[in-house]
């Protein structure tokens, strides 16, 4: 029998994937929060907490590729979260995402965005659903923490906690801008 959490993460879209992407957050030791409860649309979908880190998170899912526009709604959210009430600031966000969701896992592009010029201009992290899954499957979690809210302090080494990572990635301050697929 396949794991409900399982066909979430690789299969699901709206609040089931936004759900998955909230268990295997607070699997990983995060405290994890629903946004649209509290603010609508007006925010992103999660803010998750981790060793004194937090960050929005944005889940969205596609039947295809991606639009290139996507990272442009959690900038957004980024720039308007300091405007809503009672909220703290936060380090920066990440964008889940579930793609190619007709096709088998082992059928998707091994990359969200194909396009090496645009993912290398990304200035906020970009990763799979798919990815959380397989950290989670394996209980990585200074992976899948390292990949949501930067150096957390593991003595993980960055290969392992990101195979795929970017080495020449730049930082920029107030944002975790290490791209990851």
């Amino acid at each position: 029998m396949a794991d409900p959490l399982r066909d979430r993460l690789l299969f699901g879209t709206g609040h089931p994937l936004e759900d998955a992407v909230h268990d295997v957050l607070v699997a990983a030791g995060a405290t994890v929060t629903r946004l649209d409860a509290v603010y609508g649309t007006d925010s992103a979908d999660l803010l998750a907490e981790y060793s004194g880190g937090r960050v929005l998170v944005e889940v969205k899912s596609a039947n295809n590729r991606l639009p290139q526009s996507l990272p442009d709604k959690l900038l957004k959210y980024l720039n308007t979260w300091p405007a809503l009430p009672g909220t703290e600031p936060v380090d920066g966000g990440i964008l889940v995402v579930n793609y190619q969701t007709e096709l088998p896992p082992a059928q998707r592009d091994t990359e969200v965005y194909t396009d090496r010029a645009f993912a290398d201009a990304l200035s906020l992290p970009v990763i799979s659903s798919a990815r959380l899954f397989d950290w989670w499957r394996r209980e990585d979690w200074d992976a899948m923490r390292h990949a949501v809210f930067g150096d957390t302090g593991s003595a993980q080494p960055p290969e392992t906690a990101m195979p795929d990572a970017e080495p020449k990635a730049s930082r920029r301050p107030g944002l975790l801008s290490r791209l990851r697929r």
